[in-house]
């Protein structure tokens, strides 16, 4: 998801954990953006939670894990 905050500053990063929660993660950076034969691949860099790993949109590990 890439929607912007009121001052259009940064892109939001969606993390569905549940059918009934989301999180919105605000992203600092998208680092890495790829694709390898198995899966999707990004690196972003976030206000909550540092450097994430990001597999098939979700979140793997974190800076602060």
């Amino acid at each position: 998801m890439k929607d912007s905050d009121p001052d259009n500053t940064h892109e939001w990063f969606r993390d569905r954990i549940t059918p009934n929660l989301t999180a919105l993660h605000r992203v600092r950076e998208k680092i890495y953006s790829g694709t390898t034969p198995f899966q999707s691949v990004e690196i972003i860099d976030t206000d909550g939670f540092g450097v994430c790993l990001v597999l098939d949109g979700k979140i793997q590990s974190s800076e602060v894990d």
